[in-house]
């Protein structure tokens, strides 16, 4: 694999990993659905260079557009404002691998190998292990929460592998698009409408730095560079870096936020992390298709899905 493409690879994991850190920052300024707001909003940007619509089903649309930029970011910044250490959320969040290997068995027919059946069972441990070391109450919901967040994800994986789409930014922003005044709504109406308007005039210029980097840098730059490597290398040799995500974002968080994980969740990550590397590595079993015929949402609905927005 040439150095220039392992380098674009670890930028990217790397980036997705530290916004976990920029999402526990701009938490001290935002609840979590009114950040989930300002976030699809700056995914929605690109637009205004973009501007013709992506033509797929309009069910399809309207899914994607609520799985995406709906219930998958408010259920991921609820579970981490809810308790859930943001390191542990970007493990957790890597579940939507065996979601998307459950939903693609039962709509596309895709029988999953006996390694992934391992691997699924493996992670499944490492979740309990986790769900265990967590506190009752606040943090369970939270963990339930991110689990919500992976499960959508998972469907949003099967969506796009029905509708075939190569045009994924332009499909990514205007997808994003609806959910604007839809995240604004809830925000107003389960946070309060006086303390939401409270914080958009506390919140510092940093604050909403933050936010933006989370939708146009982390999301938009993001997974534009992850489609392009997709597009031109094997998903053989592509995805298993999807494994890095977690990794750089517990590193992140314990250097740069001070979270401690504790004995007990380091073992059920690590356990997260082996399900995961079985599934992943399965793939060296797919048949391999040259890298200019390989779509993202073809590539990535074998390991990883489009969004996570972190």
């Amino acid at each position: 694999m040439p150095l220039g493409t392992i380098l674009l690879a670890l930028a990217v994991t790397s980036l997705w990993g530290f916004s976990f850190v920029v999402i526990s920052y701009a938490f001290e300024a935002f609840p979590p659905i009114l950040l989930s707001f300002f976030r699809v909003t700056a995914a929605s940007l690109p637009i205004l260079v973009l501007i013709r619509p992506p033509r797929i089903p309009l069910g399809h649309f309207i899914a994607l557009s609520l799985l995406l930029a709906v219930v998958q970011q408010i259920c991921m910044f609820v579970g981490i404002d809810l308790g859930v250490p943001g390191g542990i959320a970007s493990v957790l969040v890597q579940s939507q691998v065996f979601f998307t290997t459950a939903l693609a068995y039962v709509v596309l027919k895709e029988r999953p190998v006996a390694i992934q059946y391992i691997g699924i069972a493996v992670a499944a441990g490492g979740m309990a292990v986790i769900a265990i070391s967590l506190p009752s109450g606040g943090s369970l919901l939270g963990f339930i929460a991110v689990l919500g967040c992976a499960a959508s994800w998972g469907v949003s994986n099967i969506i796009f592998k029905l509708i075939k789409t190569v045009d994924l930014i332009r499909l990514l922003a205007w997808c994003h698009l609806p959910a604007v005044p839809i995240n604004f709504a809830l925000s107003y109406a389960m946070e309060g409408g006086p303390l939401v308007i409270d914080r958009l005039i506390s919140a510092d210029a940093t604050h909403y730095l933050a936010a933006i980097f989370l939708g146009l840098i982390s999301s938009t730059i993001g997974y534009l560079i992850w489609s392009t490597l997709m597009r031109r290398h094997s998903a053989t040799l592509i995805a298993p870096f999807s494994l890095l995500i977690p990794i750089f974002g517990m590193t992140f968080m314990a250097v740069l936020r001070g979270e401690e994980f504790g004995t007990l969740r380091l073992i059920g990550a690590l356990g997260v992390m082996a399900g995961l590397a079985l599934c992943v590595f399965r793939l060296r079993r797919v048949a391999r298709a040259p890298a200019s015929e390989l779509t993202l949402p073809e590539a990535v609905t074998m390991v990883r899905p489009i969004q996570p927005e972190r």
